[in-house]
């Protein structure tokens, strides 16, 4: 199969549960699962003591700077008279006093033994309306952690903006590797920082940070790369489903294993990757019928595929993910098993005996840790189903949406050692074999990004999806093959919205809408008698009527949801689907009114199998009843009058709020389909 690392933009769900309730906040989408460059530290002290500096000025008492005890330069002091000098472990370059005047350059001795202290972050800020002149750091002959001072930052010249200095060359780390190169602060053009690297099978270099902030006019501090088998670099906030490094977190996540399952005959699954852990089929069949090409059918209560032992290797943090179809979900269907006998295990059970999906970690010593969503999965639909572990915690998403997350939850998947008993499909036990299709059942060495994930977890044509993540511009994106994309009108801002970015349409009473989301034709054009309408709203003002999502072909031929106002003037919202004279609306009941100011989730499903139209809010069933008519939507034609935020009748006003993560599906959604998309944590 394809990886669809092309498509933009993506999706990836990842699951982790504990005992205890989760706690996570979902960020911003651009901090979501970082695997660039982390929040950058400060500092990068580094190196042995070095000797008090004797530096002999001139007309000025305050000269030079000093070394301090671990290696911190001065950022005091004024260098006066014509020539600074100094012995064994000088420091030089601090902050110049406002309007005096720096001595000639001079270069410093080399120094005998010890380290020079590493604090170079500052780079030697100029006097006010002075002149400064550089300072050459002499070389470490030997001992402690080295490193040598580049040329330092050249101050102001009659007023002139300082130039900033070049980066400072890092010497051996003493904990394990190359030391981390630390640029200069101040001015432009400076060195990247690069992050040192670790030694093989050791932690990685601890002194590698850059200074605060990102170098005016100089490139990003980098993150050190990890060897293998070092521990990760540490530090680092994430966003939904785990936490990366911070001050760099090194080479994004690679795949370990990927079997997409194109083989279609024998008894091998060919692994993709370079490290060829080709799986062993027992009673499982092939299948054309995958989700992309090819997949494999367990059918069996034997059924399984056996990945070689060690697969896992040394990782400290794995994203496990999936395709699957399932035909029936019997109590404790495995999707994989990873672990040396019953007593050391990471497994996923999509039914966990109690109604949900649930993550289990026990190491060799230990109790077993859990993540629990309490929601399963629809039998005969494709689901995209990822599990992200680490020591920051667990995640589980359900087509590229997290749906169970807990940052206590501190997972090291290295911990289970060689990991002798490999399964895909099943685990050791009897009778807790996965029954359906499954397909790209990927792992990789690392937690992946969030848009990372929604790519493996692309939706293809299964439904239309907002996640209205550009934060620029007049134009969003349908997250799907039908590519219905969006305009915003009226002037819409981009808002920060529950999950990464949204926008917010500022409405008043007066109809037709000023702002709204204009969408492209034909939304529901392929839709039969199905339908899911579903998206995080926050109302600022109501109107009566306003609509939070109306697709229609004119106005008498639609489907919505609105806001509606009692006569006691307390909002609500409802569902209506209007053809022609055939009218079905159902309303949340008045004493369970909206709440303006907050973001809420709202869905409104079409069943045309029972007849029945449901509305849900903050994913719980709040109102159904009967439809009149079983008509089908792709009867409309290909409706032109389709909008976020504006109605089709242009005398009624536009809805006055934010929104986010719309989705619009040619499907009836479960009941657990829908809470799954109203989770956040909290």
């Amino acid at each position: 199969m394809i990886h669809p690392s092309l498509r933009s933009p993506a999706c990836l769900i990842v699951v982790c549960t504990i005992s205890t309730a989760c706690s996570f906040q979902v960020p911003d989408e651009d901090k979501v699962f970082s695997s660039g460059a982390g929040a950058q530290g400060t500092g990068g002290i580094t190196g042995s003591a070095g000797s008090t500096a004797t530096l002999m000025g001139g007309a000025s008492a305050n000269v030079g700077g000093y070394s301090a005890s671990g290696g911190e330069l001065g950022v005091g002091g004024l260098a006066g008279g014509s020539t600074t000098t100094g012995t064994a472990g000088d420091g030089a370059g601090g902050n110049s006093n406002n309007g005096g005047s720096a001595g000639a350059a001079t270069t410093i001795p080399n120094t005998a033994t010890g380290g020079v202290a590493g604090n170079v972050g500052f780079g030697g800020t100029p006097s006010s309306g002075g002149t400064s002149s550089a300072v050459t750091g002499g070389s470490v002959a030997s001992g402690g952690t080295s490193e040598m001072l580049a040329t330092g930052g050249t101050g102001t010249v009659a007023g002139a903006t300082a130039s900033g200095g070049a980066s400072v060359a890092g010497g051996a780390s003493s904990t394990g590797g190359t030391q981390t190169v630390i640029g200069s602060s101040g001015g432009a053009g400076n060195s990247e920082n690069t992050g040192g690297e670790a030694n093989s099978g050791g932690s990685p270099s601890t002194g590698g940070f850059t200074g605060t902030g990102v170098p005016t006019g100089g490139t990003e501090s980098t993150g050190g790369t990890v060897s293998t088998g070092g521990v990760p670099a540490t530090g680092g906030t994430a966003d939904t489903g785990g936490v990366n490094a911070t001050g760099g977190t090194g080479p994004a996540p690679k795949a370990i294993l990927e079997y997409k399952f194109e083989d279609l005959a024998g008894t091998t699954a060919t692994d993709s990757t370079s490290n060829h852990y080709d799986g062993s089929l027992t009673s499982v069949a092939w299948s054309a019928s995958g989700r992309n090409g090819g997949g494999v059918n367990y059918s069996a209560t034997d059924s399984s595929i056996a990945m070689p032992s060690g697969v896992l290797g040394d990782a400290h943090a794995l994203t496990i993910s999936s395709w699957v179809y399932l035909t029936t979900n019997s109590a404790e269907n495995r999707l994989f098993y990873f672990g040396a006998g019953t007593d050391t295990y990471l497994t996923f059970a999509l039914n966990d005996s109690s109604g949900g999906m649930s993550l289990r970690f026990q190491g060799a010593s230990g109790t077993e840790k859990v993540l629990t969503t309490p929601t399963l999965l629809p039998l005969g639909f494709w689901k995209h189903v990822a599990v992200t572990v680490s020591t920051y915690g667990c995640s589980i998403y359900i087509d590229g949406k997290v749906v169970a997350q807990n940052g206590a939850i501190a997972v090291d998947p290295s911990l289970l050692g060689a990991g002798t008993t490999n399964l895909v499909g099943t685990s050791p036990t009897v009778g807790q074999s996965f029954h359906g299709l499954l397909d790209e059942f990927y792992i990789y060495d690392g937690v992946l990004p969030l848009s990372e994930i929604r790519q493996l977890a692309w939706p293809k044509s299964d439904y239309s999806m907002y996640h209205f993540e550009e934060g620029t511009g007049a134009s969003t994106v349908d997250s799907s093959d039908r590519a219905i994309n969006g305009t915003l009108m009226g002037g819409a801002t981009w808002v920060t919205g529950p999950i990464g970015k949204g926008v917010n349409l500022s409405n008043t009473t007066i109809a037709p809408a000023q702002q709204f989301v204009d969408l492209a034709d034909g939304i529901v054009a392929n839709c039969a008698t199905n339908l899911t309408l579903a998206g995080w709203f926050n109302l600022t003002t109501n109107s009566t009527d306003a609509p939070f999502l109306e697709l229609a072909q004119d106005t008498t031929h639609f489907v919505n949801i609105t806001t509606y106002t009692t006569p006691y003037s307390q909002p609500v919202i409802s569902f209506g689907f209007v053809y022609g004279t055939q009218n079905r609306t159902v309303r949340q009941r008045p004493y369970d009114y909206w709440n303006n100011g907050i973001w809420t989730h709202v869905a409104a499903v079409r069943n045309g199998t029972s007849q029945t139209a449901s509305l849900y809010r903050d994913g719980k069933l709040v109102v159904s009843g009967p439809l009149a008519t079983a008509t089908t939507l792709s009867s409309w034609g290909n409706t032109t009058l389709n909008a976020i935020g504006k109605s089709a009748n242009d005398t009624i006003p536009g809805f006055n709020g934010s929104v986010d993560e719309v989705l619009i599906s040619c499907r009836n959604y479960t009941d657990d389909e829908i809470k799954q998309l109203a989770y956040l944590p909290q």
